[in-house]
């Protein structure tokens, strides 16, 4: 089975019904910590979706944000500017453990080398 990162932005989609499920077939399912912490912050979340979201998180595999992923993050900021927010502690746990990660905002990633990006919402 193949692993893939998820963006929150790709998890809001399924949640929201804008993305179908089917795209997770077959796949070992990886969300870094900051991901959990973006999706259940998302201000037009319902009760319905935070269920959904609580079963989601439950059942797929999350990657703390280690020491070792910070000072990956600073690397990455320091070659190029990019927000400290999430997409730098997504850009360093994929740069550090490589797999496609699911995204629809590739601009926010497309400079960095050796990261595979896949944009679900437009397959």
């Amino acid at each position: 089975m193949s692993s893939i990162l998820l963006d929150s932005n790709i998890v809001i989609a399924l949640s929201k019904g804008r993305l179908s499920t089917s795209i997770l077939n077959g796949k070992d399912i990886l969300v870094p910590e900051v991901t959990r912490l973006e999706v259940f912050g998302y201000h037009e979340l319902d009760e319905e979706e935070e269920q959904l979201l609580n079963t989601f998180f439950a059942n797929v595999a999350r990657i703390p944000i280690s020491k070792t992923v910070i000072d990956k993050a600073i690397k990455i900021r320091q070659e190029k500017s990019i927000s400290v927010g999430d997409a730098t502690i997504i850009a360093a746990t994929v740069s550090l453990d490589p797999m496609p990660l699911y995204t629809a905002n590739t601009k926010d990633f497309k400079h960095l080398n050796n990261i595979e990006l896949i944009n679900p919402m437009e397959l």
